[in-house]
């Protein structure tokens, strides 16, 4: 008697891939998915929510457009935040106290500002621009001594500090003289243009070792050395460039950037890594194109690890939005995409020294983001029950004219104390015909709100739950999700138990 013919899928490590012909997908990658991570194991896990950082919010609840992670040397931290025409501070105690003073910042949500510490003093260039604001640790926030200029992003290395985007002079670096960030005439301190009159500007930067730096314009990439000054500059790359100040983020010695074309870059200063090399990072290529290209400038990005995982999120504005309402995932270790639909709204983040991540947001707060044990978004309405959906790939018999017939279908979830699964299948490109919720308890009554009469008592287990399936098609699709707040899942894969096109008799054991 026909048992049924066994296939096992527990890798999901190719992600998000939308830039594909859904016949042409591999057996890892997902053509829709939202809201979760890939798992060490290759499985699907929900991801974390988020919690308010601040409840009240700063300056009436106007758009958040630098987040700042501040501690001194003497070991007090502080969470710095601008947010319309102010500037506030935070012992990290969830209160944001104004320390505006006398400065002056031009309030809108697109002016975003760079900032970095120099000398136990908190920096902050960019606004309008504005004019660079210092803050000590007390009293208000001041303006930058020594004149600099007010320019579009700054940043410190090698004891000095650097401005670029300066108006009148859009491809001209300036830097201070050794040590002090308030002196821009001193001997040692100076400027350098960067391919001037090639109708290009700076953009941004990057810091790559403790000698050199990338400068960005948007159409070509130079290395700055930093050794001692007038400092050198030699360019890299042209033809390719970052679209804004922000969309350039560093880890481990590579950059990764946002061109003006809505494409990721990888270069680690000697060579631009991009689809060629990584055929991956093209999976979304429909997804980033069909972004709000007026806002391309606005990407703000910033890498986070967190339990397992290292990620480069990118904060960006889907079609039609005048915000950053969409997050675009490059998954490090897997290399591959992720998306987070919601609660990732930003406009700046920054990711503390303890790891934590935190993002200001156009309503004048602050979220930590990826909480433990919290599975619905603050930064949403009522909260917001997270959306988290995958899909696999549509799976067939390597044949147009072959049934597909995958009459049990077994998941390996982690079991939780509540909670259900929902589990959708499909034939022929008709995603979810069938769905079914499947509970997430392991087998064994609820005590007190702890698994009783089990092996380990209250500790999560891997459990299977099956589904016995009906229909049949060509091909064939299994997706499971859940949009309950507080309720999470962690699936590690499942199999597929099939039954061969035209035979009618099976037993199931």
């Amino acid at each position: 008697m026909y048992k049924g013919e066994d296939n096992a899928y527990f890798d999901a490590s190719g992600g998000l891939v939308t830039s594909k012909p859904l016949s042409n997908l591999e057996d890892n990658e997902s053509p829709n998915l939202r809201n979760v991570i890939i798992t060490t194991g290759k499985g699907i896990q929900k991801r974390n929510g988020n919690s308010v950082y601040n409840a009240t919010a700063m300056s009436s609840g106007a758009p958040i457009t630098d987040v700042f992670y501040y501690k001194q040397s003497g070991g007090t931290e502080y969470l710095m935040a601008i947010a319309g025409s102010s500037i506030f501070k935070s012992e990290m105690d969830g209160v944001m106290d104004d320390i505006t003073g006398a400065v002056t910042i031009s309030s809108s949500a697109n002016n975003l500002w760079t900032s970095f510490q120099m000398n136990d003093l908190a920096i902050f260039v960019g606004g309008a621009p504005n004019a660079p604001i210092k803050w000590s640790g007390t009293g208000n926030a001041a303006i930058l001594g020594g004149s600099p200029p007010s320019g579009n992003f700054g940043f410190f290395h090698n004891n000095r500090m650097f401005i670029g985007g300066v108006s009148g002079n859009l491809s001209r670096i300036y830097w201070s003289a050794l040590g002090d960030p308030e002196s821009w005439t001193a001997t040692g301190s100076g400027n350098q243009d960067i391919q001037k009159n090639d109708g290009d500007t700076l953009v941004g930067y990057a810091k790559i070792d403790t000698d050199t730096v990338l400068l960005f314009k948007q159409n070509s990439i130079h290395q700055l050395i930093t050794r001692t000054s007038p400092f050198p500059v030699f360019p890299l790359f042209t033809g390719i460039g970052a679209v804004g100040k922000k969309a350039i983020v560093v880890n481990d010695g590579l950059v990764y950037f946002i061109t003006p074309q809505a494409k990721m870059g990888i270069t680690d200063g000697k060579k631009v890594i991009d689809e060629v090399d990584i055929p991956s990072l093209g999976n979304i290529d429909d997804i980033w194109t069909n972004l709000n290209e007026s806002r391309l400038q606005y990407i703000s990005g910033v890498y986070y690890s967190g339990n397992g995982f290292d990620h480069i999120i990118w904060f960006v504005s889907s079609s039609g939005s005048a915000t950053n309402d969409l997050a675009l995932i490059w998954d490090i270790r897997h290399k591959c995409w992720l998306r987070f639909t919601s609660g990732y709204k930003s406009n700046s983040a920054e990711q503390t020294q303890s790891g934590k991540l935190y993002t200001g947001h156009y309503n004048g707060k602050i979220y930590l983001q990826d909480v433990e044990s919290i599975s619905t978004d603050a930064s949403e309405s009522s909260p917001g029950a997270i959306d988290a959906y995958w899909s696999s790939s549509w799976k067939s018999r390597g044949s147009l004219s072959g049934s597909f017939h995958p009459f049990k279908i077994s998941i390996a979830v982690v079991s939780q104390t509540s909670g259900l699964l929902k589990i959708g299948y499909g034939y022929d490109y008709s995603s979810d015909i069938y769905l079914e919720d499947v509970p997430m308890q392991a087998t064994g009554a609820l005590w007190d709100q702890f698994l009783w009469d089990q092996e380990s008592w209250g500790v999560q287990s891997d459990i299977v739950r099956h589904i016995f399936s009906k229909g049949r098609g060509i091909n064939f699709q299994l997706s499971y999700g859940n949009k309950v707040a507080n309720e999470t899942f962690k699936v590690h894969g499942y199999n597929l138990q099939t039954k061969k096109s035209g035979q009618k008799a099976f037993q199931v054991v």
